[in-house]
């Protein structure tokens, strides 16, 4: 196990691309950018059963209940026992997390939001418009 400081840059996508698996055991959470940052590398991936990581891993990922250490260790135990399920769904958990989360559709979708902010009342923007 390796415990780093902010780390980012060539660092970061070495550590990503030679991960067995990755863990995030918050108890709060918004959007997890690393959670998707890790799926886009096809890591087997271990959370916290939050709807946010959730509803980003979905049948995905492995899960165990907030704050439930020894959920957390049985998780990682079975995973570093059988190996195989680590890299079973490599694939489709990339597939997945770039479908769903891509960087064009949500700079688009950031754009509109501030189209319509911006548009007078009851006039919406157009979404060649700039905002």
């Amino acid at each position: 196990m390796i415990f780093t400081d902010a780390v980012q840059g060539e660092t970061l996508e070495e550590l990503y691309s030679n991960a067995y698996l990755y863990c995030l055991p918050s108890d709060l959470e918004g959007m997890p950018l690393s959670l998707l940052e890790a799926m886009s590398y096809g890591l087997c991936c271990v959370t916290s059963d939050l709807p946010e990581c959730l509803q980003i891993t979905g049948s995905l990922g492995y899960q165990f209940p907030k704050g439930d250490v020894d959920g957390l260790r049985d998780v990682l135990q079975m995973l570093i026992d059988r190996p195989e399920l680590t890299t079973a769904h490599r694939k489709e958990i990339m597939e997945s997390v770039c479908t769903r989360y891509s960087w064009e559709d949500t700079v688009e979708q950031t754009l509109n939001a501030y189209r319509k902010a911006r548009a007078p009342k009851g006039r919406r923007a157009q979404s060649g418009e700039e905002p």
